[in-house]
Order: structure tokens, then C-alpha cells, then sequence
């Protein structure tokens, strides 16, 4: 890789609709869990440890019980949502890189060779796009040599007579898509 990627990421949040919707999609999934984690504990205490007593006072005890619980989960949400965040990176800069570069090369602006960072996912994606931007640059030369050849090709059909400047020459036109192809056919032949 090229030493302007670099190995680490300056930032993690990189694109707010992909990575905003996971974390809040994560964020919903770890409340549930501990909603029913609190729920069935709290009726595990009211069957079993608890079942003389009323229901007030069993959630009281689970809570008292669950509460170690509770606030552990809750100091590590957010690692595991850093953590979530860092991975989710690996795929949002490379999905960004490649739309910002799919961009340019649809306004026929320079495109440079994409490369993602080394932890990066969908690296397969970047060398697939690598070749296409090689296959466009070599159809677009063909295409420039064919215009040549047919613009010099024209030049020699049409006599210019001793009197007539080169800027007094009129170049064939064509009006149709059939005459262009037969002068691209008598070009090419």
C-alpha cells in the first residue's frame, strides 16, 4: 500500500447514517436485554426465593440484587460502543472512499488508484475498481486513436484544390447514423 494510507484512523465516525443507525440499533438491542434479563431475575426472586412475599417486595430484592448487574452493563455500553463504532469504520471509509471516487469518475474527473487501509474490509473491491478505472483509460485512448485516424482519414477523401486554403476545405459531414458508420467501417478497414 502507499504511504499516504495510513494504519490508523484519524477519526471513527465517519459516515452518520450507517454508523449512527448501528449504534442506536445496539443501543436499543443492549435495553432489551437488560429489561428482560431485570424481568426474568425478578420473577425467578418472586417464584422461588421469594413467593410468601408481595410482588413489591420481590422486585425490591431483585433490584437490590440486580443492581451490580445493572451498573456494570451500563459502564460498559459505551466500549461496546466505541468499540462497535472502530468496526463499523473498517467498512463505512471504504464504502466513502469509493463513493467519492465512483463520483469523479462519472463527472470525468481524474481518478486515483483507490486503496484502503490494511485492516480495511472489501479490499477486493478496491483492486476491482483499480482495473476498471485501467479498462476505461485504455477505451478511452482507443477512442482517441479511432478519432484521429478518422479525422486523418477524412482529411486525405477530401482533394483540396490548388486554390483552396486548408481552412477553406470542408471536412465530409455526416448526417446519419448509418454514413457514420460506413466512415467508420472505410476508417477502420
Amino acid at each position: 500500500m502507499s504511504s499516504n494510507i495510513r494504519s490508523s484512523r484519524s477519526r471513527s465516525y465517519i459516515d452518520p447514517g450507517v454508523q449512527g443507525s448501528l449504534l442506536r440499533k445496539l443501543s436499543f438491542h443492549w435495553l432489551v436485554l437488560i429489561a428482560v434479563n431485570c424481568g426474568v431475575f425478578g420473577a425467578w426472586v418472586w417464584l422461588f426465593e421469594r413467593a410468601d412475599s408481595s410482588a413489591g417486595d420481590a422486585v425490591s430484592t431483585a433490584f437490590s440484587k440486580c443492581l451490580p448487574f445493572l451498573l456494570t452493563s451500563a459502564a460498559l455500553l459505551p466500549i461496546f460502543l466505541f468499540d462497535a463504532l472502530r468496526l463499523t469504520s473498517r467498512f463505512a471509509g471504504p464504502a466513502l472512499r469509493f463513493r467519492a471516487s465512483l463520483s469523479d469518475a462519472a463527472e470525468g474527473l481524474p481518478v486515483r488508484p483507490m486503496q484502503f487501509r490494511h485492516d480495511d474490509f472489501w479490499q477486493e473491491m478496491a483492486d476491482s475498481f483499480n482495473t476498471l478505472m485501467v479498462r476505461q483509460k485504455e477505451a478511452d485512448r482507443v477512442i482517441r486513436e479511432n478519432q484521429l485516424a478518422l479525422a486523418a482519414k477524412s482529411e486525405e477523401a477530401v482533394p483540396v484544390a490548388e486554390s483552396e486554403t486548408v481552412n477553406d476545405c470542408q471536412k465530409p459531414t455526416v448526417n446519419s447514423a448509418d454514413e457514420a458508420l460506413r466512415l467508420l467501417d472505410s476508417v477502420t478497414a
